[in-house]
């Protein structure tokens, strides 16, 4: 019996010594059972948006690339996942996703259509086409995303 409890003492404590290095993202989670890719696609809203710690929220949800955004397992012929924003106004935005970093963080590359006169710009985050994002929390139904740009720090909460 005695050797029994040792020999459980010592799994869980391996146990907790693997999993202690194992989180991968700052503010969680700790352990997922779904991949990385399962979390991250779908259809996702903005909670909560700012810039530089100052809530701008309402600031975001003015802007004609405000919507519902989508992170899709579908390829184009490139191999590059399909990523779009479906906002309420006659602007849409397209694009890919791809993680980076070891897959700390994700890149999200874009574009602008505009239905009324069928011609594209580059849109992204500040009117570029690329954007890294540092992820910071990947859970099932939590996405926080940051990244720092013209000296300010932009943070941004989805949620399924």
């Amino acid at each position: 019996m005695k050797v029994l409890k040792s020999i459980l003492f010592l799994f869980l404590f391996i146990i907790l010594f693997a999993f202690s290095g194992c989180k991968k993202y700052p503010d969680g989670p700790l352990i997922s059972l779904r991949s990385k890719e399962a979390r991250v696609t779908g259809e996702w809203d903005v909670e909560y948006f700012s810039i530089n710690g100052y809530d701008s929220t309402a600031y975001l949800k003015s802007k004609p690339f405000y919507g519902k955004y989508y992170f899709s397992k579908q390829e184009d012929s490139h191999g590059r996942k399909f990523f779009a924003v479906e906002p309420t106004s006659l602007t849409h935005t397209y694009g890919s996703w791809e993680f980076t970093n070891r897959k700390e963080d994700v890149k999200i590359s874009c574009y602008q259509m505009n239905c009324d006169t069928l011609s594209y710009t580059s849109v992204g985050a500040y009117g570029r086409l690329n954007i890294t994002w540092e992820i910071r929390r990947l859970k099932d139904k939590e996405l926080w995303l940051k990244t720092t740009y013209n000296g300010k720090e932009y943070f941004v909460k989805f949620k399924h």
